[in-house]
């Protein structure tokens, strides 16, 4: 009797272009780079927006921020996010290139798209951190849309 192999489960998403889904100014941002962190859950409906100033939960389909979630005082910390992130397994990976200016997503070691700054709407050598949903649908960059003005960008996988 041959052995029966179970049907894999999908892990991560199949995407392969990601464009803006939301985009929102939060004066409240931390300052500086790798210092801005998003953590999206696996289900990918929130997003946890976590700095030195604050922990405030976004909600992805009703595209809402609340107010923060913690007394500011409890969250310090240093470089608490990071130039580079992948997803859950390893499949996509996302980084900043301050040199060039640009956002890259990569699948499976193939770059898939790249971002300029400008594509982001966001100033030239001001995007501060990235971060990647579990199954890599959903990209959360933090930077500077102008002058001081700190915002976030969320894309979305398709």
């Amino acid at each position: 009797m041959p052995l029966k192999v179970p049907t894999p489960t999908i892990l991560e998403g199949d995407y392969s272009d990601w464009t803006i889904y939301d985009s929102f100014d939060d004066a409240a941002m931390y300052v500086g780079d790798w210092e801005n962190v998003a953590v999206i859950n696996k289900e990918e409906t929130e997003i946890l927006l976590i700095n030195e100033n604050y922990a405030k939960r976004y909600t992805i389909a009703t595209k809402t921020l609340g107010s923060s979630l913690l007394d500011p005082s409890v969250i310090t910390g240093v470089g608490i996010a990071q130039a580079f992130t992948k997803s859950a397994y390893g499949t996509y990976v996302v980084w900043i290139d301050h040199l060039n200016n640009e956002l890259y997503i990569l699948k499976n070691g193939t770059l898939l798209k790249t971002l300029t700054y400008t594509d982001l709407n966001l100033l030239s050598g001001y995007v501060e951190s990235v971060s990647i949903s579990p199954k890599g649908k959903y990209v959360a960059v933090a930077g500077r849309r102008t002058g001081a003005v700190r915002c976030w960008r969320i894309l979305v996988g398709s």
